[in-house]
C-alpha cells in the first residue's frame, strides 16, 4: 500500500510542477505585445543573415508611425510592420520611437474622417517633434492599394513586397524628401533588384514639409503576406542604416 501511495503523491506533484512551469513560461513567452516583439526580435536578429545587429547605442534617433493605421495585408496589418522595422533599426542602436497611439480613436473622438488623416497624424507628429527636439529620420508607414502582381517581387526561391517612396510636391522640404528616398531606393535595389519601385509624385504635402528628414513609404500591398513584408523589411533596414551612417543629418 506504502508504494502505491507515494506513486499518487508522485503524480501529483508531478502534475502541479507541469501547471506551474507552464505558468512561468507563460510570463516569458506571453502573448503579448512585449514577448512577441522580443519573439520577432530574436527571429530577425538570429536567422537571417541580412540583419545586423548592434545593441550600443550610435546617437541617432527615428521615429515611425502609420497615417492609414488600418491598412493591412492578407495577414497582420502596417501597425505590425512599422513595429517590426522599430525592431531591427533598435537592433542596430537606433533610438527608435514608434507611435502606437490610435488615429483612428482620435479622429472618432473628435468628429473627424478619412481626409483628416494627415491632420491627425500631423498632431502627434508635431506633439513628438516638441518632446523629442527632431530625429534623424522621420517614416511614415504605409501599405500600397494595388494588385498581388504589381506588389510581389519574386527572386530565386524568395518573395518579397516591394516598395514605392511617395513624395509632396507641395512640400518646402521636397528637394530633400526627394534626395532621402532616391538614395534609400537605390541602395534597395543594390541588396535586391527590383525591389523598390521607384518614386512617385504627388501635389500634396504629406506632412513632409514639417521637418527635412522625412520619407513616405508604401510597403507591399493588400495581398503580400506577412512574410514578404518582413523580408522586404529585412532588406529596408540594411538600406535606412547605410544612409544614415554616412549622412550628416
Amino acid at each position: 500500500m506504502l508504494p502505491s501511495k507515494i506513486a499518487v503523491i508522485f503524480k501529483s506533484f508531478l502534475a502541479l510542477a507541469l501547471v506551474f512551469s507552464f505558468q512561468i513560461l507563460d510570463i516569458f513567452k506571453g502573448n503579448d505585445v512585449v514577448s512577441r516583439d522580443r519573439e520577432m526580435a530574436y527571429q530577425a536578429s538570429s536567422n537571417d543573415p541580412l540583419v545586423r545587429v548592434n545593441t550600443t547605442s550610435n546617437g541617432k534617433s527615428i521615429y515611425i508611425y502609420s497615417t492609414h493605421q488600418y491598412e493591412s495585408y492578407a495577414s497582420e496589418d502596417v501597425n505590425q510592420g512599422a513595429r517590426y522595422l522599430s525592431i531591427l533599426l533598435s537592433n542596430m542602436g537606433y533610438q527608435v520611437d514608434l507611435e502606437t497611439q490610435d488615429f483612428e480613436a482620435y479622429k472618432a473622438q473628435n468628429g473627424l474622417g478619412y481626409n483628416d488623416s494627415y491632420k491627425v497624424s500631423a498632431t502627434f507628429l508635431t506633439e513628438r517633434l516638441l518632446q523629442h527636439g527632431g530625429y534623424d529620420l522621420i517614416i511614415d508607414f504605409h501599405r500600397d492599394s494595388i494588385p498581388r502582381n504589381a506588389s510581389v517581387l519574386i527572386q530565386g526561391n524568395q518573395s518579397y513586397a516591394k516598395v514605392m517612396f511617395v513624395i509632396g510636391n507641395t512640400s518646402s522640404q521636397v528637394e530633400r524628401t526627394r534626395e532621402i528616398a532616391k538614395q534609400i531606393s537605390a541602395n534597395l535595389d543594390q541588396r535586391v533588384s527590383g525591389l523598390s519601385r521607384g518614386l512617385f509624385s504627388r501635389e500634396c504635402e504629406y506632412n513632409q514639409h514639417m521637418t527635412r528628414n522625412m520619407i513616405l513609404m508604401e510597403i507591399g500591398g493588400q495581398e503580400n503576406t506577412f512574410e514578404e513584408v518582413r523580408r522586404t523589411l529585412d532588406v529596408l533596414s540594411l538600406a535606412i542604416d547605410d544612409f544614415l551612417q554616412k549622412e550628416d543629418i
